[in-house]
């Protein structure tokens, strides 16, 4: 077939235009494939840093079932990549039931994101704390990626901060609240079933056990239960003792040299933990608990010192505050007794404590007036309080002696000579004086017969003359 010239011009311009648009749609195809390596080599990229980052990470459907996992979750799961995949997040929740998990994506859904705290179950069955972090994503039928951290240790710590705050907030409890506040407290600190508290004599040669748990004495059917326990005859909980140091055991089933047994009716053992309390480097005290459904850990020995160690000293604290209490119950009838009135005075609040000797002195009701330093102030003679103060201030200051004779009004308005001696008793690092005893002798017959006896020598004679009539 002959073509003409003009055919074939058109026919180069077909072949151009064919190569153009053939030229176009390669190229095109060569962007998006090059497009999609670009994103295929982000998504890989990401991959790798989830894969690698310390947080727990899910890729899951709208039904809960995990898509993708990091080895940071398998590592805290407990599980294989390939177990998880298998599962839905129901599978390991705690908190929140398969309802509950299902109603919780729905909303997530809805809002676009959420943030909470939760607890997972691990394979071999021990429950760690965990932050979630999830954003919903729409692709694909809908999707969560979720972000996990394990806060077991900050909720550790939580709990503990929150059970020394319960423990500021006792200081006016009798010892038998706090003995049960150290069973409470220890056993929900480490997840225990049973737990006793006691104390270890001088000697270290005894424990008297001054508190059990509640499920363990209705459990326990041996016959006269003891309190006391020799060390040297008890069993494995009293090698904490000797060793001076906590110890644990996660199987109780296993042999051991001090290992005695259970007396007939004992509660079950599966495993426990005993920690000695030492002060002064002496074991005072000790707690124990038993039955983890997980094993005991080097946390719950820290758990159990902080909180027993702190409770112990609001313990010897009360006890102390107890005994003074009965000391000074006793000082003061001895004082009221007396016919001296006797004050205390805390120099640095301005608290005194006046005797009942004191207050009768001057007509009043014992107790009737307020105890501080305002009350003598104001009961003290105008003339007499510039002196009066001046000489109590040099004693404080420069230690010299406190004797002075100053008039006081009684409760019918009259004034009776005082005689009044002190001494600071107590003084600060700085050498400041923190608290100063003494005490009131009533002289006013001693200075009345010394005025009618010597009138022109006592220029307040004429005082007595208008107000003791």
């Amino acid at each position: 077939m002959k073509y003409s010239l003009q055919d074939l011009i058109d026919m180069e311009h077909f072949q151009q235009k064919l190569i153009a648009v053939i030229s176009k749609s390669g190229l095109k195809r060569l962007t998006e494939i090059e497009h999609r390596k670009q994103i295929e080599k982000s998504e890989n990229r990401y991959r790798s840093i989830l894969k690698a980052s310390l947080d727990g990470y899910w890729l899951t459907d709208t039904k809960g079932k995990l898509l993708e996992v990091n080895d940071a979750y398998c590592r805290m799961s407990g599980y294989s990549e390939k177990e998880l995949l298998s599962m839905y997040i129901s599978d390991f929740e705690i908190i929140e039931t398969p309802e509950l998990v299902a109603q919780h994506m729905k909303k997530v859904a809805l809002k676009g994101s959420d943030r909470f705290e939760s607890k997972h179950r691990r394979k071999d069955g021990t429950v760690f704390d965990v932050e979630v972090s999830l954003q919903f994503r729409p692709e694909e039928g809908g999707q969560c990626v979720c972000f996990l951290r394990d806060i077991t240790d900050r909720k550790s710590l939580q709990d503990r901060l929150e059970s020394l705050w319960s423990l500021a907030q006792m200081t006016e409890a009798g010892p038998k609240v706090l003995f049960n506040l150290v069973l409470e407290k220890t056993q929900e600190l480490t997840g225990s079933r049973y737990s006793f508290f006691g104390f270890i004599n001088d000697a270290e040669d005894q424990l008297e056990v001054n508190a059990w748990s509640k499920e363990a004495m209705n459990q326990c059917r041996v016959q006269d239960q003891p309190i006391h326990f020799p060390i040297a005859k008890a069993g494995l909980w009293s090698q904490a003792v000797l060793e001076r140091k906590p110890l644990f055991w996660n199987d109780y089933n296993l042999d051991h040299s001090r290992k005695k047994g259970l007396p007939d009716g004992h509660v079950p053992i599966k495993n426990f933990l005993s920690v000695p309390i030492l002060r002064n480097e002496k074991v005072i005290a000790l707690a124990a608990v038993a039955n983890k459904d997980s094993d005991y850990t080097s946390q719950d020995v820290s758990q159990v010192q902080a909180f027993v160690s702190n409770i112990l000293l609001l313990i010897e604290k009360r006890i102390a505050d107890e005994a003074l209490q009965k000391s000074d119950e006793r000082l003061k009838l001895a004082l009221d007794s007396v016919s001296d009135a006797v004050w205390d005075w805390r120099v640095h609040t301005g608290e005194v404590y006046f005797s009942s000797r004191w207050y009768t002195m001057l007509g009043y009701e014992a107790y009737q007036l307020p105890q501080n330093f305002e009350t003598w102030r104001s009961l003290l003679h105008p003339d007499d309080l510039p002196e009066s103060e001046a000489t109590v201030f040099r004693h404080l200051k420069y230690a010299e002696p406190f004797e002075i004779e100053y008039r006081m009004r009684t409760k019918e308005n009259q004034w009776r000579w005082i005689l009044a001696r002190g001494k600071a008793v107590e003084r600060n690092d700085q050498g400041k004086a923190v608290r100063m005893l003494g005490t009131h002798m009533d002289i006013t017959e001693r200075k009345q017969s010394e005025m009618a006896q010597y009138p022109c020598q006592h220029p307040s004679n004429w005082y007595f003359n208008k107000y003791q009539r």
